[in-house]
């Protein structure tokens, strides 16, 4: 970025000066400006771009003056504002990690005052769009990436005149940056139900965001994606740091591939944050089972449970579904992607058991959950289980010290075609709810009793040490109690009650 400081002594004009430094040592860029109050007040700031990193300038109506304020994002996108840390997904992968700073470079008067205003013309007074004030507040002492806040759709309309699925944006109160958000139709009816909004915390941090009747100034970056395949009658679905894959009957009629029997999940391990499925399923089956730079589907499934597949248990016996019967995408991004699996109804040990499974994965996450609904014909409760079928080398492990206990593995990566590095799953499930944890002969699970037609919920997933996310078991014991404190304390969300 090319900015030419003139410092000739001048009275501030209606326009607004632009200084900005690079600080080549710490990689940031520091802007200041100085504006007309009415101009902070009427429009979002804009978005400077230096070295690759994005910095969002934000206002500061304090006492010491009207300026802007270079934020410098944290890795993953976060920026450190007035009330703490604003989600602006899109920050490069590969940096290291950056402790937070705000640099404030001097107020300056200028001749080029007008000169400036056409570098920033979202600073230029705007018609003010109405909208209203939702509160978000992390309970917890902990930083919090990427939560997905789910705002009701029909809130929004009783309070926001003019505001469509395709007039919608959410900005941060104090930086005036645009949160990613999708309209989600939670049961395919065709009616928005949710607003789904993507924000990050501080430990503890509360931020105001002020939801508008406004189309949003870019799209969001699409961070997750699910996909049908018609001739495999496979599911595949991923975020922008793990892939899965699950198997329908549609399997068994395509006669090059091997007529696999089973509901086991299947886990694809990425080292970039980029979306995959689509392209490796362009590169045909062999060879997406090969890294190329970008990760592989390195895992073994077979008729087991994979990586957080599920069974009814009955006299000390799994009695898994076969493939899944029917699929239907409720949601494909850019933020959320939601589906839904229906299973035909199998013999359990004596019962007719028929299950639905609705999977939902968000941006930025590891693990997706996953819902499970068993039926009996005859409306009794369903003893059943969830867990990972074992590999050479790996161990598990499990806690519930929080309110969600977990069963984990950890272990080698199966080495044919070139695997590499080591690869931890997981599953969570609330603790209250976990019968038995135990080990069989070819899988770790958590036993549980479930209601015959009511839903149970479930963690799933995985993280891998290639993707750079995890050095190691204890980074990903780590991030399992991480999720189980996120699960038990969600971000607190409220809409003012004036609808300010």
């Amino acid at each position: 970025m090319r900015l030419i400081s003139h410092e000739k002594s001048a009275k501030a004009g209606p326009c607004a000066v632009v200084a900005a430094s690079s600080l080549a040592n710490i990689g940031v860029v520091a802007v200041t400006m100085s504006v007309p109050r009415a101009g902070i007040a009427a429009a979002p700031p804009p978005v400077v771009r230096e070295g690759g990193l994005r910095v969002v300038v934000a206002a500061d109506s304090s006492a010491r003056g009207d300026f802007l304020q270079a934020q410098v994002p944290r890795p993953g996108g976060a920026f450190p504002g007035a009330n703490g840390m604003a989600a602006s997904p899109g920050f490069p992968a590969g940096h290291k990690p950056l402790s937070p700073r705000m640099m404030l470079v001097r107020r300056i008067t200028s001749s080029l005052l007008c000169t400036a205003a056409l570098a920033v013309p979202a600073l230029l007074p705007a018609q003010r769009i109405a909208g209203i004030t939702v509160r978000a507040e992390n309970a917890l002492q902990v930083e919090r990436a990427d939560e997905v806040l789910e705002l009701p759709w029909a809130d929004l309309q009783r309070r926001i005149p003019g505001i469509t699925r395709d007039r919608v944006r959410v900005v941060d109160a104090a930086t005036g940056a645009e949160a990613a958000t999708q309209p989600f139709d939670s049961n395919g009816d065709g009616t928005v139900d949710q607003l789904l909004v993507l924000a990050s915390f501080w430990p503890g941090e509360r931020k105001d965001l002020v939801v508008q009747a406004a189309a949003p100034a870019s799209a969001p970056r699409q961070r997750v994606h699910a996909r049908h395949d018609e001739h495999r009658d496979d599911v595949a679905w991923e975020s922008d740091r793990i892939a899965f894959r699950i198997y329908g009957q549609g399997l068994w009629n395509a006669h090059e591939y091997e007529p696999l029997v089973s509901s086991g999940l299947d886990l694809w391990v990425k080292s970039v944050r980029d979306l995959v499925v689509e392209k490796w399923y362009g590169k045909g089956h062999d060879a997406y089972h090969v890294d190329t730079g970008e990760g592989a589907d390195f895992y073994t499934v077979g008729p087991t449970l994979g990586a957080g597949g599920d069974a009814v248990w009955r006299d000390g016996k799994m009695y898994p579904a076969k493939n899944f019967k029917s699929y239907r995408i409720l949601a494909d991004g850019p933020i959320r992607t939601v589906f839904e699996l229906r299973y035909d109804p199998w013999d359990a040990g004596g019962v007719q058991v028929t299950e639905t499974r609705r999977f939902t994965l968000d941006a930025g996450q590891n693990l997706g959950r996953m819902e499970s609904t068993f039926t009996t014909a005859d409306g009794s409760d369903v003893s059943y289980v969830i867990g990972t079928v074992k590999r050479e080398g790996i161990v598990g492990s499990t806690s519930r010290a929080g309110a969600w206990g977990w069963l984990a593995t950890w272990g080698p990566v199966e080495r044919k075609n070139g695997g590499h590095g080591q690869l931890g799953t997981g599953v969570l499930m609330p603790r209250e709810r976990i019968a038995e944890v135990r080990e069989l002969g070819d899988h770790f699970v958590l036993q549980s009793t479930a209601r015959s037609g009511v839903p149970v919920m479930h963690y799933v997933g995985g993280g891998w040490t290639d993707s750079g996310d995890f050095r190691g078991v204890e980074d990903w014991w780590r991030h399992l109690d991480r999720l189980s404190q996120r699960l038990a304390s969600p971000v607190r969300v409220t809409i003012a009650p004036d609808g300010r």
